[in-house]
């Protein structure tokens, strides 16, 4: 599957800790080979919209959109990190 991380993701990933940024990388690497998102592991589809999912790692969500069989990682929805 082909991946595309949005500006706001990344520099919201920045102030996570490094182990759960480490553990970020471990779920990417596996999206990009699967075919469906919800493949992976903690990664769900919205009831209200096919193409909206979200990953739940820790206490945090981020959100997943899928459009022309790419998936975008939006940005954190909650994130147990920020203040």
């Amino acid at each position: 599957m082909e991946i595309a991380i949005e500006e706001l993701f990344i520099s919201q990933l920045k102030k996570c800790r490094v182990a759960f940024q480490q553990k970020f990388r471990r779920i990417y690497k596996k999206l990009k080979v699967v075919d469906e998102p919800t493949e992976v592991k903690n990664i769900f589809a919205s009831p209200h919209n096919k193409n909206f999912h979200k990953l739940h790692m820790e206490e945090s969500g981020i959100g997943l959109m899928l459009k022309n069989k790419k998936c975008y990682i939006l940005c954190f929805l909650y994130n147990q990190y920020f203040e």
